[in-house]
């Protein structure tokens, strides 16, 4: 029932040059960007619902199990005002789009980060699936200290219990303490193709800014932080 129509659905911007998907639901942001040539002559913009991208997913994941063995063939798309269609030699979707202007969601990107942090994305991922046992069963807070060359993750819940770990970090700039629902964090590593996550910060009121590194398809994320 939010107004904010935009925040149901997954932005498709294509341009001349790449293809560019954007999703946020006001707390957080994502964005990925393929680079090819596509066939339009000017930059278009549109909103897919996201119960269609849900589906269109499935739908597409049960084809490829089907054809493994053969090559893949590319998706024919085709986009009116109202709605979208997706083609394969055996699939025709079609959804209607939502209507309605997406934000100007590169202002949210963070552009002035001082501090870079280069976190080895299985070790993380450990450890923040460790200190979710003790977090808050709502809020899932954890609180990250980064120094030089050691990144503590806390996590306490409303029983008085906490915990606390260390990992290796190569971390470029003051140290910082800064909280995040767990979740987000875990979310992202879950999609994340890379060895390491870089994460760019600046204070601990701020967003970060986290990407995968030397990547051939660039994804960013950006998680506001939260007080814990």
């Amino acid at each position: 029932q939010d107004v904010r129509y935009f925040l149901n659905g997954v932005c498709v911007e294509v341009t001349p040059d790449h293809v560019r998907l954007v999703a946020t639901d006001g707390h957080r942001l994502a964005v990925n960007t393929t680079h090819y040539k596509t066939a339009i002559t000017e930059a278009k913009q549109i909103i897919i619902p996201q119960k269609a991208v849900t589906e269109l997913l499935r739908l597409l994941s049960e084809e490829k199990e089907q054809e493994q063995e053969q090559d893949e063939n590319p998706l024919a798309i085709t986009v009116t005002k109202n709605h979208i269609q997706i083609k394969t030699h055996t699939l025709t979707f079609t959804a209607t789009l939502i209507d309605a202007q997406y934000p100007p969601y590169q202002k949210v990107i963070p552009q002035n980060g001082d501090k870079e942090a280069r976190i080895n994305c299985k070790l993380f991922k450990e450890a923040l699936g460790r200190a979710t046992i003790l977090t808050h069963e709502r809020f899932r807070g954890v609180r990250l200290d980064f120094n030089a060359e050691t990144l503590q993750i806390l996590s306490y819940n409303t029983q008085q219990e906490s915990s606390q770990e260390s990992i290796p970090v190569n971390y470029q700039g003051k140290p910082i303490s800064i909280s995040f629902n767990l979740s987000y964090l875990i979310d992202v590593l879950n999609v994340v193709k890379t060895d390491e996550i870089k994460m760019t910060l600046s204070t601990h009121k701020e967003s970060v800014l986290l990407e995968e590194p030397d990547s051939e398809q660039a994804s960013l994320f950006v998680i506001m932080p939260v007080t814990l």
